[in-house]
């Protein structure tokens, strides 16, 4: 059984998802207060999962938190297209309160792990395909596509490089 929350905005930004069973065979017959009595009433910390998203201004998704209470944020640039998705190596001690932080509040609110965090860039062409992926060892990925946006040819690159944290360096750093 699940239980979706949102905010004000109608924005999606907690799941629960309770170690509870229900028989499906019931669904039909019961109504929406019977279904909500058999929901329960407080999470079960040992068994329930809980996942938070943190939203940017403009209904993106910008840190998500998962059930094992690590935290991940994707980056967007100025067409939604995400630029960057990076996984924070350490674990959360306490995710409710991080989520209820304004997404410019919460990389000063957690620990960051220079050496374990994980980041992948993408570089968009200017229609908007992809025309480099970066994985956080440096392995470039570059991507040509026709007229009609058909990928037609894909290059993994053998030299690795040392990516930068600016991502518009990382841009002019792919395109010499």
């Amino acid at each position: 059984m699940g239980e979706k929350q949102y905010d004000q905005a109608r924005r999606e930004i907690k799941t629960i998802k309770y170690n509870t069973q229900i028989d499906l065979g019931l669904l039909e017959s019961l109504t929406t207060e019977q279904l909500i009595k058999l929901m329960p009433t407080k999470i079960d910390p040992a068994n329930d999962k809980v996942e938070y998203r943190i939203p940017d201004a403009k209904n993106q998704t910008r840190f998500t938190i998962d059930a094992g209470k690590y935290i991940s944020e994707k980056r967007y640039d100025n067409n939604g297209n995400v630029i960057a998705r990076i996984s924070y190596a350490t674990k959360l001690t306490d995710p409710q309160s991080i989520a209820k932080l304004l997404p410019d509040q919460v990389l000063s609110n957690i620990k960051l792990d220079a050496i374990n965090d994980r980041a992948v860039y993408q570089v968009f062409d200017s229609r908007h395909n992809p025309e480099y992926v970066v994985n956080g060892e440096g392995i470039v990925t570059q991507f040509w596509h026709d007229k009609d946006n058909n990928l037609i040819k894909t290059c993994v690159y053998d030299s690795k490089i040392t990516v930068p944290v600016n991502y518009d360096e990382l841009k002019i750093l792919l395109k010499h």
